[in-house]
């Protein structure tokens, strides 16, 4: 192992009586504190990358078993029926498919086929919360996430948005999703709760 000299800063053998480079003696007590130093120094940074990597990785796992989770594995709602979880509610009134959202032609045609969501959205909390976002989940477990194109859409609800203590929102989400699957809308507690509940689609082909 190499060490630096106390009086020049060279580095040299941890077996040295004597600095090559200034001539200083070694002193023996002086050597062994400096050289444990340098070995806690050493072990304490490798602790802390391992320990980082350790939680980076875990919160990966986490998101990627959360985002493969089955339908079969979280409890399941219907359309019109009121889903309550962490502090949040949820209720789905009506879910409808269509090739356009304004009707006409100039509007972008959907790279599957457009899926109408209209729902409430309340917080139960004392304090101001944000919306958490939306997910689709098929039975197969593919996850989908809401369409850029919800913004044209005059009363659309975006995730990030806030709401105040036991104040609701109602609205529409849009999804871009391949036509004829079976779909479960994916709702969360909000971002500090680990509960999710899906509720069970029900679209009518047009509207």
């Amino acid at each position: 192992m190499l060490v630096k000299c106390k009086e020049c800063g060279s580095k040299i053998s941890s077996k040295a009586d004597k600095c090559p480079n200034c001539g200083i003696k070694i002193d023996e007590k002086s050597f062994l504190k400096k050289v444990y130093l340098n070995l806690s120094s050493t072990l304490s940074g490798l602790f802390k990358t391992v320990l980082v990597l350790g939680i980076i990785l875990y919160f990966v796992m986490k998101v990627d078993s959360q985002s493969n989770t089955s339908p079969k594995t979280i409890k399941q709602f219907s359309q019109q029926e009121t889903v309550t979880v962490g502090y949040t509610s949820y209720a789905v009134w009506d879910s409808w498919y269509s090739s356009s959202i304004r009707g006409d032609s100039l509007d972008t045609p959907p790279n599957g086929k457009y899926l109408f969501i209209r729902l409430t959205v309340r917080n139960n909390d004392s304090q101001e919360r944000t919306i958490p976002p939306f997910y689709l989940i098929d039975d197969s477990g593919n996850q989908y996430s809401s369409s850029s194109a919800g913004w044209r859409i005059d009363n659309s609800i975006h995730a990030l948005d806030a709401l105040n203590p036991n104040v609701s929102q109602e609205g529409i989400i849009l999804f871009d999703v391949p036509f004829g699957r079976k779909y479960y809308l994916k709702v969360s507690g909000g971002f500090w709760s680990s509960e999710d509940a899906l509720v069970n689609i029900k679209p009518r082909l047009e509207k």
